[in-house]
């Protein structure tokens, strides 16, 4: 039925266009209607941190010219929820276990892009703890909840049990997890990108380690959607991100700028802005990059922490890349925008290519 629905779309939407990204849903790339959305207003969750490509691409009039109104709502918590119920139509703000475990729990809803690659996420601890790596949580307390799949994958790597090797202290809040450390209740704490600030701050707390350091690459903040809104709206989607990518071209060559839009924005002080979106850690792409969240799934899955149903879900019918990929050639086969950021458009080129197998 599925694949009978997907021809049917196919050969509406992208008439005489062929397959973009061999494996991924084929959504078709009819030129003569690419400025043209199905849907022009979509209804964006935004948390507390905002998202730096939104920002940019409403500042720039990238969401304007091709004929979208992105509608940013004030949403940290049940998101999720909201974009199941048809409230809101895309989350880019709630990491990579959320629609995962959505989608496992049996919700129709499809991963189409990114927000951050990599948060700038510090594992923190004491000043005179010991670090070797991540084989130091082994036998430790450490404040953050136990599916963190960057963390926990790296252990099974290395042939631990992490969820029976270590005792992981599940806290209300990322200010509950460093009072945690300060306290000596736990002797290492994972923290989310908004304390970045608070953190550099304190004297008698050091940075061990990043997240992105034990796990490169990992997936924090995925780009998702309900399946059927995806669907009827494929140009929508494509223009979107090619709104997206020329955000991030722009945002690579103007952190500094970016972050007083951003302090702006969410009414921040630039320096708490700063600590983290111009850390090496914090690294946003628009990149859906597949296989990382193959992998992500799999570690939550080996872990527990995905519910029975999913043993009876293929996660790549939930994984769309084409729309993606669509976007970034059709910036690329743009002379004039390809040119003023060639080095970009070919660098997203192949690290899509080295992520979306």
């Amino acid at each position: 039925m599925k694949k009978v629905l997907f021809a049917a779309l196919a050969a509406a939407v992208l008439a005489g266009a062929g397959a973009i990204a061999a494996g991924a849903p084929c959504w078709a790339d009819d030129k003569t209607a690419k400025d043209k959305p199905e849907t022009a207003t979509i209804r964006w969750a935004r948390g507390t941190s905002g998202n730096g490509l939104v920002t940019v691409a409403k500042r720039l009039g990238y969401f304007k010219e091709y004929g979208l109104d992105v509608v940013e709502i004030n949403m940290e918590d049940d998101s999720g929820t909201a974009l199941v119920a048809g409230t809101i139509d895309v989350v880019s703000n709630n990491g990579t276990n959320d629609p995962l475990s959505a989608i496992a729990a049996g919700n129709d809803i499809i991963i189409f892009g990114g927000h951050m690659l990599t948060g700038c996420m510090p594992i923190i601890a004491q000043k005179d703890t010991e670090w070797k790596g991540i084989e130091s949580f082994i036998g430790k307390k450490i404040a953050c909840p136990p599916d963190q799949f960057a963390l926990t994958g790296a252990l099974l790597k290395l042939g631990h049990d992490p969820l029976k090797e270590a005792e992981w202290m599940v806290l209300p809040t990322q200010s509950d997890r460093v009072a945690a450390v300060v306290s000596g209740e736990a002797d290492f704490g994972v923290i989310g990108t908004g304390q970045m600030y608070s953190i550099l701050n304190m004297p008698n707390i050091k940075i061990v380690n990043f997240m992105s350091d034990i796990t490169p690459n990992y997936s924090c903040c995925r780009l998702y959607t309900r399946t059927n809104f995806l669907k009827e709206n494929p140009t929508t989607f494509k223009l979107l991100m090619k709104a997206q990518l020329r955000a991030q071209a722009y945002y690579e060559k103007n952190k500094k700028e970016v972050v007083k839009w951003m302090a702006e924005e969410i009414g921040a002080n630039e320096d708490y802005v700063a600590s983290y979106m111009l850390n090496e850690h914090y690294r946003i792409n628009a990149d859906p990059i597949k296989d990382r969240v193959i992998d992500a799934w799999n570690v939550l899955d080996k872990t527990g922490f995905l519910s029975e149903n999913a043993k009876n879900i293929k996660i790549t019918d939930h994984i769309d890349t084409a729309l993606y990929k669509a976007a970034l050639d059709e910036l690329m086969a743009d002379e004039k925008i390809y040119s003023q950021d060639k080095e970009f458009y070919d660098r997203q080129l192949k690290f899509f290519e080295e992520n979306n197998h």
